[in-house]
């Protein structure tokens, strides 16, 4: 999947003019799609590219947690709030909360502990 879509980036980017119908309609009738998001939806694209049949996705995450919350074991709510103000006492603001929805039966521990031995962790900038 990751080459084939290499080969129509690539092919569209470099065309020198816009895209033709049959360009447009070579990238429809593929099972490749791209889903950007951002801030707190990292996890809803995972999720939807799994839902619709992809067995590959890359996901570019600045917090691997988002992740683990498509894993057996992680809590299917969490709080929006306490990110944006201290709540004494108060754990889980729902309605007002993120709701995670589990896709994979391993349990997230082992996912995440797996991850830190393999994962490459890039340096920002200076």
């Amino acid at each position: 999947a990751i080459s084939t879509g290499r080969v129509l980036h690539e092919k569209l980017r470099f065309m020198g003019s816009g895209p033709l119908q049959a360009d447009l309609d070579e990238v429809a009738g593929t099972t490749l799609h791209s889903i950007i998001d951002g801030v707190y939806l990292d996890a809803s694209s995972i999720g939807h590219a799994v839902a619709v049949g992809a067995d590959e996705v890359v996901a570019f995450v600045s917090l691997p947690s988002v992740v683990w919350a498509h894993f057996a074991g992680w809590p299917s709510t969490e709080s929006c709030l306490t990110d944006l103000v201290e709540i004494p006492l108060i754990q889980d603001t729902c309605p007002v909360c993120y709701t995670n929805h589990q896709i994979f039966e391993e349990p997230y521990e082992d996912v995440e502990r797996i991850f830190d031995q393999t994962s490459w962790n890039l340096a920002q900038p200076s």
